[in-house]
């Protein structure tokens, strides 16, 4: 099944590999839209309890040919949800941390950048979140999921490294998880294992 994984990863980043700029852009777009009116229902139950400012939305930094979700961050920055981003580290855990305002001030509303500072392609020394705020599996109100391939069955293929596979059964079974994926990037059916996790959907660009 290794071998068999790992031929699908190179049909599939080859794929997603290719996808014209222009082409790549417009797609981005459509997904973000459609994610973000998934969320605005999807934890409506943090909204009626009043949780809301107990909640991330658990959110990813893309690289390389990855679809980025940069554009519903903004959208979802702008509605006033928090965010949370991923940090993989050597010792093969993975947590999320809470993208904290560097200054609040009116004419200064910067953020940590996750994506220059604990790139994602990169694995990372706890030492170097210290002073980032750490969320608890069971503060995500809604995760964001990425992967090389997904399947019709809401299953899908990463790198081969495990981070999603070991940290998601930690997230509250009510919390949606929902992946993101060009359609080049989706199979009818993948190899399975049992450590699997079953996703709740998978947004693309073309449903």
């Amino acid at each position: 099944m290794h071998e068999q994984k790992a031929r699908i990863r190179k049909q599939l980043s080859a794929a997603r590999a290719a996808i014209e700029p222009d082409r790549k852009a417009a797609y981005e777009q459509a997904v973000c839209n459609r994610l973000f009116d998934i969320i605005e229902r999807s934890v409506g139950h943090w909204e009626k309890a009043g949780k809301r400012s107990e909640a991330y939305i658990g959110l990813f930094s893309a690289f390389g040919s990855e679809l980025s979700v940069e554009s519903l961050a903004q959208q979802l920055r702008e509605q006033g949800y928090q965010l949370a981003f991923p940090v993989a580290f050597d010792d093969g855990s993975m947590d999320f941390f809470a993208e904290d305002l560097l200054a609040e001030s009116a004419q200064d509303s910067r953020r940590f950048d996750f994506h220059a500072m604990l790139p994602a392609h990169r694995k990372h020394q706890r030492e170097q979140v210290v002073g980032l705020t750490m969320v608890q599996p069971g503060q995500l109100s809604f995760v964001v999921v990425p992967g090389v391939g997904f399947d019709r069955q809401h299953y899908r293929i990463g790198y081969g490294a495990g981070y999603y596979d070991r940290y998601l059964p930690k997230v509250s079974p009510q919390t949606p998880l929902w992946g993101v994926a060009f359609n080049e990037q989706m199979l009818d059916s993948l190899p399975i294992q049992a450590h699997d996790v079953v996703l709740t959907g998978v947004v693309t660009p073309i449903c």
